[in-house]
């Protein structure tokens, strides 16, 4: 028998995206270039004093090993690799995927963000979506963290990162960069969010509704499983 749950809950995802699309500016297609001047990026600076665009070079983690620096400044996932090693070093950050959707209860990152006993603060994942070849024993998958949401708060430790990596003698994939991720906050001592506010689960992916989208919620991240269910609940 068919999920129709499922099914209008992805068909109300596409529409209401759709929807959001049509309605923004249209603006005619054009193939982009490779590469640009960062002087277009001046545009996006300018609307407001906290966009700040930079070329990878100048801020890529400096003093790593050769195959890692080509890893966070040419791969897709490393870059996000490297830029959270880089963002560790200056001062406290949140740092975000665009997939994320906040809600009422947001404004608790206001406390989080006076925290001074914990170097790092992270989004539980509901189960470990990693690369098991970097890890050591299976004890490593416990409590895994999700690189998407991370709140830094104080230079971190990345050693063992820059250590797993280098003793990784294939090619790095998808997950690579968040099992490093993830074994840099446990190695940090890092603590995690509340999870029941700030949320990632997959439990109500083949229902209609979202389980989780309420004034009480902190956040939640649409990872591609659930993905459709960003669409439902921008609006509400």
């Amino acid at each position: 028998m068919p999920n129709y749950g499922y099914h209008l809950a992805r068909a109300k995802g596409r529409a209401v995206r759709e929807i959001y699309r049509a309605s923004m500016r249209i603006l005619p297609a054009i193939k982009p270039p490779r590469s640009f001047p960062l002087e277009v990026f001046s545009f996006l600076q300018a609307l407001d004093p906290c966009v700040c665009i930079r070329a990878v070079k100048d801020w890529a983690p400096k003093n790593v090993p050769q195959r890692m620096s080509r890893y966070v400044t040419e791969y897709q996932m490393g870059r996000q690799l490297g830029l959270i090693m880089s963002l560790s070093a200056r001062r406290q950050t949140f740092y975000t995927d665009s997939d994320i959707l906040f809600f009422a209860a947001a404004d608790d990152l206001h406390a989080r963000a006076a925290t001074r006993d914990v170097p790092a603060m992270y989004l539980p994942d509901c189960l470990f979506s990693g690369d098991e070849r970097v890890l050591r024993n299976p004890g490593e998958t416990n409590e895994p963290v999700n690189s998407g949401f991370l709140l830094l708060l104080k230079e971190l430790d990345w050693s063992l990162v820059i250590q797993r990596f280098v003793e990784l003698k294939e090619e790095p994939n998808y997950f690579t960069n968040q099992t490093l991720v993830h074994l840099a906050m446990h190695a940090n001592r890092a603590t995690p969010f509340e999870p029941r506010k700030y949320v990632l689960q997959l439990d109500d992916q083949f229902v209609y509704p979202d389980r989780y989208a309420s004034p009480q919620i902190a956040l939640r991240h649409y990872v591609n499983p659930v993905r459709h269910k960003f669409w439902t609940s921008l609006f509400t």
